[in-house]
Formats: C-alpha cells, structure tokens, sequence
C-alpha cells in the first residue's frame, strides 16, 4: 500500500513543483473559480527555458485535475501574459504550445522514460472569429502514475492590449463545447 501511494504521490509531487516556481495569491488574470488550485509561474520557465518572452503564466487546475476517474480529469485553464509583444498569431500560439508542452512532458519523463519529441502534436485551428482557435493537442503525460496517451482540446483566445499579448484558454479531454466543460467566455469575465 505504501509502495502504491509513492507511486502515486511523487509525480504529482513533481508535477506541482514543476508547475510552482512563483506562486501568488493574487490572481490577475484568472481571478476564478475559487474551487480551482490557483498557481502563478514567471517567465523565463523553468521547464521551457526555450520559450524566450517576459511575463507570466497563471493556471487554475479543476479539483479533479489528476484523478484520471474525475470527470474533469486533466481540465485546467490557463493565461498567459507576454509582455512587449504586439504582434501575435496562430504561428507564434503553435511553437509557444509545443515549447510550453514538449518541456513540460520532457521535465515529468525523467527517471520514467526517454523524452521523445514525437510524444507532442499541436494542431492549431483558426476560426473564423479573431483571435480565436481551437487547438488538438496529442501528448504522452507522466502526471500520473503511469505513462498514458492523452488528447486534449483546447479552447484559446488572443489579443493584444498596451502592447503586451495575452493569451487565455482551457484545456480537458472534454470537446470544447461539452455542458461539462468550464467555458472561456465566462472564465475571461468571471463570470462562473
């Protein structure tokens, strides 16, 4: 029973250190829902030193966010501010997703497996709404006790104000639509 709680414990230990180089309590960008875990991490990340902006990131993880029975396992919303960057499109929103998730998933691979870059895909899907896409990500995630195939749709929403990029989406297994799903609009506004 011990041996399977380490198991258990230890990468969602990593994951959370991963995830927590700088917390605050002060949420800017996603100031809600309050049931969700709240983190902060600053640019340049610790686990994407590749992804060359200033800013910050802010996550706020579901409550079932690692319990792969959770309805809501693996949901999570995330924003992004990029600061001093104005010119922003669906190239730059690939190669920061891929950067961003490819680093994430070769920091929790370690000691498990040997990272392989073909582990990510990132499709990212304009619509016909500005600033909008709909992102297909296809990664092999180590968060929890075994290694597991995961797609996740992604929800994304980019605009430029005073000259910094901001770049809000949620993400979950679940189709973006689905009733169970926590929407971008209502998150952006706080509306919950």
């Amino acid at each position: 029973m011990l041996k399977y709680l380490a198991t258990l414990i230890l990468p969602i230990t990593f994951c959370l250190n991963a995830f927590s180089q700088d917390i605050t309590d002060e949420a800017v960008l996603l100031p809600g829902p309050s049931e969700w875990r709240y983190e902060r991490i600053a640019f340049p990340i610790d686990f994407a030193p590749e992804l060359d902006y200033n800013g910050y990131e802010e996550l706020r993880f579901s409550p079932g966010m690692f319990k792969t029975y959770s309805d809501d396992f693996f949901s999570y919303a995330f924003a992004f501010k990029l600061d001093s960057i104005s010119n922003f499109g669906q190239g730059d929103l690939r190669e920061l997703l891929n950067g961003y998730y490819s680093g994430l998933t070769k920091s929790m691979s370690k000691g498990r497996r040997r990272y392989d870059p073909n582990d990510i895909t990132v499709f990212v899907i304009k619509s016909p709404q500005e600033g909008r896409y709909t992102v297909k990500l296809n990664l092999v995630q180590y968060f929890t006790k075994r290694r597991r195939r995961l797609a996740l749709n992604l929800d994304v929403m980019t605009f430029t104000r005073e000259g910094d990029t901001y770049v809000y989406a949620t993400a979950s297994p679940l189709p973006v639509g689905a009733p169970e799903r926590i929407n971008l609009e209502k998150l952006i506004s706080n509306d919950l």
